[in-house]
């Protein structure tokens, strides 16, 4: 009964696990959030979590690159760009 109950138990936590994890998608609106109100620090840290779930989330490299023009980080900026080519 004790394992039934712990198996029971396991399933229901990893299920629970799985709906409260955040999407690339959902990493990309809260940087784009952060990018209006011009708060680019936190912006790229938003769009850096988008990339490391979709490593080829085209938008979100852009995004990021504009980020950080607007830092004046510009050969950064490139690097960023040229990692889509």
């Amino acid at each position: 009964m004790k394992h039934i109950i712990f198996i029971l138990g396991f399933f229901i936590l990893s299920s629970l696990c799985s709906y409260s994890q955040i999407t690339p998608e959902e990493y990309l609106k809260k940087g784009d959030s952060f990018c209006k109100l011009k708060n680019y620090d936190n912006t790229i840290e938003q769009y850096d979590k988008a990339i490391k779930f979709k490593s080829d989330f085209a938008i979100a490299y852009i995004n990021k690159g504009q980020a950080l023009e607007f830092k004046r980080k510009f050969e950064e900026a490139i690097d960023n760009y040229n990692i889509l080519l």
